[in-house]
């Protein structure tokens, strides 16, 4: 009992520190490339220039929405990591270290995910309630590149909820091997 709490205890702290690396490279990845697109739109303008008060919320809006998702992370894989099963349809066999099938079904669960996230995007504009969180997002005014991250910071949690949650209940994820040096 005791070395399955211990186990299980190392493994959540080697979750944690992966997630920090992973988000935070993430976070430092957006922002680089926040900061080109900014360049560029100061260089050839595609309309009159933005209000920094507008730009400034849009970033704010943005850390509440990663921090948003970054909590819906943790959730999940704490979730699954006690639930003995996943998935009830296993599409994917391994991908028994062949390339073009790792791609294959990477390919396959990016499709499946981005049909997941059509339906809720559509139901998005028709609940009363999820487009009372979604509408943020839409009421930028003046279209610039941290319109992109000007969402409500519940709707991360809520998509997790509406995309993940059944695409993890019906299908496993495909085990791919990826080779550490």
């Amino acid at each position: 009992m005791l070395a399955a709490t211990l186990s299980r205890c190392i493994r959540g702290a080697a979750m944690w520190h992966f997630f920090f690396e992973w988000y935070y490279g993430r976070v430092g990845l957006i922002l680089a490339v926040f900061l080109l697109c900014y360049g560029l739109e100061r260089l050839a303008p595609a309309a009159p220039l933005h209000s920094v008060r507008s730009m400034t919320l849009n970033c704010i809006c943005g850390l509440f929405y990663f921090a948003g998702e970054a909590l819906s992370i943790v959730f999940m894989a704490s979730f699954f990591d006690r639930v003995p099963w996943h998935g009830i349809v296993s599409l994917f066999p391994s991908d028994r270290g062949s390339l073009a099938l790792a791609l294959g079904f990477t390919a396959t669960w990016i499709v499946m995910k981005d049909f997941f996230g059509y339906w809720y995007h559509r139901l998005q504009h028709g609940s009363k309630w999820l487009w009372a969180v979604h509408m943020l997002h839409h009421s930028d005014e003046h279209l610039n590149v941290t319109t992109t991250v000007r969402h409500c910071w519940l709707e991360k949690p809520i998509q997790f909820v509406f995309v993940m949650f059944p695409l993890f209940l019906l299908f496993r994820p495909p085990v791919i091997t990826v080779p550490v040096a």
